[in-house]
């Protein structure tokens, strides 16, 4: 059996995994998709996540991080290596 968590859990696990997420975050994601869930009752429209699919998301958001990070450096690599080439070019000319 597949083990099952509510909102508040999931937050708590994406938390722990360094995600900073609140409730209302979670229930944003689940009703934009970006998290699977199943609804547990009707009346209060409370879910349940699989942590498989919880696992999933942790992963894709870590992801999208490093390649933001990864995106970031090089944009500063290559912003070092023009001041580099322009400062080579100044010590030529002089």
């Amino acid at each position: 059996m597949e083990t099952m968590l509510n909102v508040k859990e999931a937050a708590e696990h994406l938390t722990s995994a360094g995600i900073a997420a609140s409730d209302d975050e979670v229930m944003k994601w689940i009703e934009e998709g970006k998290i699977k869930a199943e609804i547990a009752h009707r009346r209060k429209t409370t879910y349940k996540i699989n942590v498989k699919d919880l696992t999933e998301f942790i992963i894709q958001k870590h992801g999208a991080q490093l390649t933001t990070q990864v995106e970031q450096s090089d944009r500063e690599n290559r912003n070092l290596t023009e001041q580099l080439d322009y400062l080579k070019t100044q010590i030529h000319i002089e």
